[in-house]
């Protein structure tokens, strides 16, 4: 439900033999959303980050805010019978030349006097319940205001639902500030930075602002109703401020050239040795958590590659293959050897026997290298071997055992 007071009215007639009589009951209630200020947490993200300095002249600034319903729950369109679902809220932009400068003024004077176009009254304020907190304003000339305002229609078209799922996150890089998962709205200025300024963007309140915009595109057909006024007063929401560099000129000639091309959509070219060979690219998360692509080729496919087999292999990562001329893994090798692995754990008789007779190999090597030593150490004391006596103690038996448990 939009913000606003509703009423609701429930009628009953009871009628008892010819005798009737009606009841009436009516309840008014206020839903009561943000209407001067938005709570700590609200404004999920904005863009560009604030403070940055970089060549921002081709980025549209927007905010991302955690609520999906916000920009909906009041709207621009002061006519109640004429709203067609327009959102509220808006991004204004603002370079250091157009000097508009953000003001905190006590609730009890932020109606301004007659020159200045403020669409609220005083009871509106009270409505709200915020107490005495000062609101952040900005007093806009009108002839500015017309020229960067969007009109009521475009409003629809700046506004928007975004989703990120669970999947999606996954497939951002890890370095990647992502939302967490969940609805978010947009809200999208409609201005682009100049090259070489400092600029600041304004989240702005436009309930009930509809007779002051444009009422076609911005700076073409202003609103009647402002010849009247000279300044245009805001509530501010949310806001932070950039600067965009001047373009670099390698940068705008590589751009241009980039443009220029005509190209078909980006595929792997028709002439590649790896896909003659019956390989495919496919993910490949690396133990460092990177994400990567790779080739592999199936164990059934026709075509005869050779390939160094360094059998036998102690994990699957000895057999990974990089190829220097593509800077890609070939992993067939390591997942046949991860496949075969995890296919003869599965099988419990099979991984049971496996067990036993590791088991018993390692037991008779280390009754042979106990016999070995005992014998060393019967001709010792004959006085035929009095050194390699020495050379075999305790603590080596263990050594050698323990070297031949890890190797198996």
């Amino acid at each position: 439900m939009r913000s606003g007071t509703y009423g609701v009215k429930v009628t009953q007639t009871v009628d008892i033999r010819g005798q009737g009589e009606t009841f009436e009951s009516e309840l008014r209630l206020t839903v009561m959303g943000p209407k001067y200020r938005l709570s700590r947490g609200v404004v999920n993200s904005v863009f560009p980050v604030p403070d940055s300095c970089t060549a921002l002249h081709l980025t549209l600034p927007h905010v991302v805010i955690a609520d999906p319903s916000l920009p909906w729950q009041r709207s621009a369109e002061r006519d109640v019978s004429k709203r067609r679902n327009e959102p509220w809220l808006a991004v204004l932009l603002f370079s250091s030349d157009e000097d508009v400068a953000l003001q905190s003024i006590h609730p009890a004077k932020v109606f301004p006097v007659s020159t200045t176009f403020f669409p609220h009254q005083p009871s509106d304020y009270l409505e709200t319940k915020d107490g005495d907190e000062p609101l952040a304003v900005i007093d806009v000339p009108v002839t500015l205001f017309t020229a960067v305002a969007p009109c009521l229609e475009e409003l629809c078209l700046l506004t928007h639902v975004r989703e990120i799922t669970p999947e999606a996150r996954e497939e951002k890089p890890m370095t990647a500030e992502v939302p967490a998962p969940g609805r978010y709205s947009v809200v999208v200025c409609n201005r682009l930075p100049t090259e070489g300024k400092f600029h600041t963007v304004f989240l702005v309140s436009l309930e009930g602002y509809s007779g002051a915009l444009p009422r076609s595109r911005p700076g073409v057909n202003p609103s009647e109703l402002m010849d009247a006024y000279t300044h245009v007063r805001l509530v501010v929401l949310y806001t932070w401020s950039f600067t965009s560099k001047d373009g670099n000129p390698t940068e705008r000639a590589f751009a241009e050239a980039v443009e220029a091309l005509s190209v078909e959509p980006l595929r792997v070219p028709d002439q590649c040795v790896e896909l003659e060979r019956g390989y495919v690219a496919l993910p490949h998360r690396l133990r460092d958590g990177q994400r990567t692509f790779s080739w592999y080729r199936g164990p059934l496919h026709p075509n005869q590659t050779e390939v160094d087999n360094d059998l036998p292999a102690s994990s699957a990562d000895s057999l990974l293959r990089y190829n220097p001329y593509d800077s890609m893994f070939d992993v067939s090798l390591a997942v046949a050897w991860q496949l075969g692995r995890l296919l003869l754990l599965a099988d419990r008789a099979a991984a049971t026997a496996l067990f036993r007779w590791q088991h018993g190999v390692v037991r008779q090597m280390a009754l042979a290298y106990e016999r070995d030593i005992l014998a060393t150490v019967v001709q010792g004391s004959e006085g035929t071997n009095s050194s390699a006596v020495r050379s075999h103690r305790p603590h080596d038996v263990v050594e050698i055992v323990r070297g031949m448990l890890e190797r198996s």
